[in-house]
């Protein structure tokens, strides 16, 4: 459909229609960035290997939960420009934390 981008279409089929469809956005490719998952360019190929990274590891009626759980921690912990490390529980998972903490002595 013009006009409807597939961000878009993967929510609804994910919310509204139980199919499990990971609707990738920037936040949660920074997410997947962070830690390790996909590389760090915003790219159309790390969206798509991040968005079939979550399909093939996250069960379909987990998906809602799951997108709903990356998005509160983008907006809560992981923003782009300052991240809250020190709050995250993940933080020693995180490679962008591991650099943090390389970089300062932190």
């Amino acid at each position: 459909m013009e006009g409807i981008g597939d961000n878009s279409v993967d929510t609804v089929l994910t919310f509204a229609l139980g199919q499990g469809e990971y609707p990738s956005n920037k936040p949660a490719l920074r997410f997947g960035a962070r830690f390790g998952f996909v590389p760090d360019d915003s790219s159309k190929a790390s969206e798509m290997k991040m968005k079939e990274l979550v399909e093939s590891t996250v069960e379909d009626d987990d998906m809602p939960e799951f997108v709903l759980l990356v998005e509160m921690h983008t907006e809560k912990l992981c923003k782009s420009g300052r991240p809250v490390c020190s709050k995250c529980m993940l933080s020693e998972r995180c490679n962008f934390f591991a650099d943090k903490k390389k970089k300062t002595g932190k």
